[in-house]
């Protein structure tokens, strides 16, 4: 029988990143994948020439996010591209949105309650009570989309929309695109994980194996696999699918089955010439979606005087499951798009969209925020542990795995990354 010193199950840029970090210690870690390809929902396609991510993948802070911090404690210094400047458009016309400017604006409002006080406080009642006109509240509206994934107001948490945007003024960069794109970092957990380990894709976990409370491995349909420490990285929500829920608190298990994801439909078009330089983002109000041009950023993304766009529209999960609903809302984001870019439809070499029930974990909002999400260790089972973005880790969307990734590292071997 296979034993290791920990299982990671779902090779995710997450769970690969916390398998790096330990292999790097000098652990011998196997990561499991059920899909035929590593990356999770951040996975990458290569198609016609363009390599495209699944969905859209900027990372907020750039050089300094976790996800720069990671990879230097691997060795590898990561080059970034930042955003130079966010339009929203609405009624015709464009209005500029620096990074920097939104901070100091929203901050401005903050008034007298601390940023912990304002997380139960949605975006919407913080609106009213500062008795906001059109033109703000278009802004922070815009604003809570773009960097809390979150256009719905009414339960979006302007507290950790407050301390996200305290982050982008201390760092001074909204958001940014990684040099070379992501095949690079999945390649350099990768190396890492190989050398006294494995990712093994194809190989679904069909239960994680707990004995006398505490986990001892997993279970595939080709056998058991031993295991000193357990850690999974799919989304909390799936995770008593392969773990029996009688072993865990009953709130635990509550909270982990009825977390709300984030949720929309990506499109992406491979281009041929250029419609539209810059390394911006761009936000549109009607209807309230935001995409951008990866290869304004990383020109190795697509064939030379190509260009690839991906656009993001955020919505209900239930929107997304219906299918006729769903296809209707992506026409009415398609003919927005092209409005903005009257170039694009004769340019298109080829488009696809995506239709996600699960962008990310977890949305944020006030009964969500990062004190809700659960914790690395799982209680109930000793030798268990979560990661990914599903889990109480700091700032939104993808932001919230990889800060998992620093807090779950430091919980199962006492130092920091």
């Amino acid at each position: 029988m296979e034993n290791y010193d920990f299982i990671i199950i779902g090779a995710g840029i997450n769970g690969l990143a916390l398998g790096a970090l330990l292999s790097k210690d000098g652990a011998r870690v196997l990561v499991l994948e059920k899909s035929r390809e590593i990356g999770g929902r951040a996975w990458v396609q290569e198609r016609g020439g363009f390599q495209v991510d699944y969905g859209m993948h900027l990372v907020r802070f750039g050089k300094e996010s976790v996800l720069s911090g990671i990879c230097s404690a691997l060795g590898q210094t990561l080059e970034f591209h930042n955003v130079e400047s966010t339009f929203l458009v609405a009624d015709g016309g464009q209005l500029e949105i620096p990074a920097r400017g939104a901070s100091q604006s929203m901050n401005m409002f903050a008034g007298d309650r601390t940023l912990d006080e304002l997380k139960r406080v949605s975006v919407q009642a913080w609106m009213d009570e500062k008795g906001m006109g059109r033109r703000l509240r278009r802004l922070f509206t815009a604003t809570s989309a773009t960097l809390n994934v979150n256009p719905f107001v009414e339960r979006s948490s302007v507290g950790e929309l407050l301390l996200n945007l305290k982050k982008v003024g201390e760092s001074e960069v909204g958001a940014a695109y990684p040099a070379g794109g992501w095949k690079p970092i999945f390649g350099l957990f990768q190396d890492w994980i190989g050398k006294k380990g494995q990712v093994r894709t194809s190989t679904p976990v069909e239960s994680i194996m707990v004995q006398n409370g505490r986990a001892v491995g997993i279970r595939t349909r080709e056998g058991d696999i031993n295991a000193e420490r357990v850690v999974s990285s799919i989304p909390c929500q799936e995770l008593f699918k392969i773990l029996d829920d009688k072993l865990c608190p009953p709130g635990f298990v509550a909270k982990c089955r009825g977390f709300r994801p984030t949720s929309g439909i990506v499109l992406d078009y491979g281009i041929s010439g250029v419609i539209s330089p810059g390394r911006n983002l761009w936000c549109l109000w009607e209807p309230l979606s935001y995409g951008f041009f990866p290869s304004n950023f990383e020109p190795r993304l697509a064939l030379p005087d190509h260009q690839l766009l991906t656009w993001f529209y955020p919505l209900e999960k239930f929107q997304v499951e219906d299918n006729e609903a769903s296809r209707g809302l992506k026409a009415r984001l398609e003919a927005a798009v092209f409005a903005l870019f009257p170039a694009l439809p004769e340019r298109i070499k080829w488009s696809r969209s995506l239709y996600l029930p699960m962008v990310d974990g977890a949305e944020v909002s006030v009964d969500q925020t990062r004190e809700d999400r659960p914790e690395p260790l799982v209680p109930g089972v000793e030798g268990l542990f979560l990661v990914g973005d599903s889990v109480g880790g700091e700032g939104a969307g993808g932001d919230i795995g990889h800060n998992s990734v620093s807090q779950c590292y430091p919980t199962i071997t006492g130092k920091k990354i």
